[in-house]
């Protein structure tokens, strides 16, 4: 038989470890955006200077740092209320259809802009 404070340590543990694997591939996300960033200033804005297309998707970028604390507050709450199970696969998901959504967007010469 377990004692609580080893079931607590062996819960703590997986927190830590589902919220590293979180954090991780929530900014693996963000890197590797800022990784690409050239790129996709070259495909979105062709007409655009190299600097006004760098500017420009780096100040999509900044909006993430303005989302996550807000998204923070609101999932965490709904977290809270729905479990953090449900808001964490939500969380995930999220995640995975925005990097999607921004591969299969077509370049602005398809587009013809």
């Amino acid at each position: 038989m377990t004692s609580p404070s080893s079931r607590s340590r062996r819960s703590a543990g997986r927190s830590w470890a589902r919220s590293s694997a979180t954090s991780w591939s929530g900014w693996y996300d963000v890197g590797v955006y800022a990784y690409v960033v050239v790129l996709i200033g070259r495909a979105f804005l062709p007409s655009a200077s190299p600097s006004a297309q760098t500017l420009s998707v780096l100040g999509v970028f900044a909006v993430t740092f303005v989302a996550r604390p807000l998204g923070g507050v609101i999932l965490g709450r709904l977290g809270d209320r729905l479990g953090r199970k449900k808001v964490l696969a939500f969380t995930l998901m999220m995640m995975a259809l925005a990097t999607f959504g921004i591969g299969a967007l077509p370049p602005a010469s398809v587009l013809g802009i």
